[in-house]
């Protein structure tokens, strides 16, 4: 689930975006972008599904849908006492079909993207076709984008507003997409995630025996399916085996951003009934490194680390360098 926040605006607070200009994939020439698109289908191979389509899958979603907290429920349908059929119904509502402006777009940034893994000799493994859903981005609190299975949903607004923005906006809308692709594949190639997850000091497990307490604040989060992933964490001079969960720390506050309250929080496997603030954590960032404030999951944490990984390399200047130089390894193995 990417925040709705212009990436182009943190990869210059990384110092990222000079690099741009440095990286031979990218084109200052739309023109030159148009014609890579046919090399980015037969690479990334992927679709677009129609509005009816993309209804067909909010009605068969019920694994998601039958799983939201009462939270989840509130924020997405902006009001206290929402339930689960409004949301689908609603959830239903905001699809759109794509227009052909907008396939170019993104067929021209798929095309970049692919053209960056074969610099960085990737081999991408997906054998199925990644399908895109465009939605108003209203059924998940005005994300940017999130997926399912291999299904990357966008939001019309943000299409729009690249679109309107024109090639200054080539990078922003790369690092969404190359984001969204990292979820794609974290899910449909278990051997890649393992991988991937040891560049942020993560193995891959089971999860930890939430609390009923504590699974009515974690916020369901489209990207990740199960918190079956740790690291280990310091806490009181000690250090344990723990996962980082994100957290609604408020209910439902009426004209307010949904994103402003889902903080990351420790849950620790010998004390799945209890949160810890990172705060608490003396080595967090230590696990975690610093190219990214996205912190809410280990799975968050990683699609940033890629989508930079992919766009700029290892040439930007970058707070933990080793993370991305990681991730190229992986990339290239």
């Amino acid at each position: 689930m990417a925040a709705k926040i212009i990436a182009a605006v943190l990869a210059f607070q990384l110092g990222l975006a000079p690099c741009a200009a440095n990286i031979a994939t990218y084109s200052n020439s739309a023109d030159t972008a148009a014609v890579q698109t046919d090399i980015a289908q037969s690479v990334i191979g992927h679709r677009y599904a129609d509005k009816a389509e993309g209804i067909a899958y909010f009605e068969k979603n019920d694994t998601y849908y039958n799983n939201l907290s009462q939270r989840d429920l509130n924020w997405r349908m902006k009001r206290i006492g929402a339930n689960t059929e409004e949301l689908r119904e609603y959830a239903k509502k905001q699809v759109m079909d794509f227009t052909d402006e907008e396939k170019q777009y993104i067929d021209n940034s798929l095309s970049r993207i692919s053209q960056r893994f074969d610099e960085i000799g990737f081999k991408y493994p997906l054998d199925k076709d990644i399908v895109f859903v465009k939605t108003t981005m209203s059924e998940e609190m005005d994300a940017g984008g999130y997926t399912f299975e291999n299904y990357i949903f966008l939001g019309e607004s943000m299409i729009d507003d690249y679109l309107k923005k024109g090639e200054d906006y080539f990078n922003a809308m790369d690092e969404i997409l190359a984001h969204e692709i990292c979820h794609v594949l974290s899910r449909n190639d278990r051997d890649f995630r393992a991988k991937l997850y040891k560049s942020i000091g993560f193995e891959l497990g089971d999860e930890p025996e939430f609390s009923d307490e504590v699974k009515t604040k974690i916020l369901s989060n489209p990207d990740v399916e199960k918190y079956d992933c740790y690291s280990y964490f310091t806490v009181d001079g000690k250090k344990k085996k723990g996962t980082v969960v994100s957290v609604f720390d408020e209910d439902y506050k009426e004209g307010e951003y949904a994103f402003k309250y889902i903080v990351p929080y420790v849950v620790f496997y010998d004390e799945p009934d209890k949160i810890y603030p990172i705060s608490e954590i003396s080595d967090f960032y230590d696990v975690f490194g610093k190219n990214t404030e996205y912190i809410i999951a280990a799975e968050e944490c990683l699609a940033d680390n890629f989508r930079f990984a992919v766009v700029y390399g290892d040439k930007a200047n970058y707070p933990s360098p080793e993370i991305i130089k990681y991730i190229l390894k992986v990339m290239s193995e």
